[in-house]
């Protein structure tokens, strides 16, 4: 579906889980805002078929949303590029 969301979470001891969800916000300027509140949280919680996982930051090295939120953070930096 072209509003489908998919998020990587890599975890600190080398593993990754994946998972695939409807867009969650269709005003671009409550983007920012709900990304600074998840943030402040111990916790990502997400909720998968009926089942409720809770993921503690400390174990998680990064997380990739694809594709990128319509609207960052004023800080966040833009058109890079990965390089391995």
């Amino acid at each position: 579906m072209k509003n489908d969301r998919r998020i990587t979470i890599a975890f600190t001891d080398g593993t990754d889980m994946q998972f695939e969800f409807p867009k969650q916000i269709d005003d671009p300027s409550k983007i920012v805002t709900a990304l600074r509140g998840t943030l402040k949280e111990q916790l990502l919680v997400i909720e998968v078929e009926g089942a409720m996982y809770t993921i503690p930051y400390n174990n998680v090295k990064y997380i990739r949303v694809s594709p990128c939120p319509d609207k960052l953070p004023e800080t966040a930096i833009t058109g890079a590029r990965l390089k391995e």
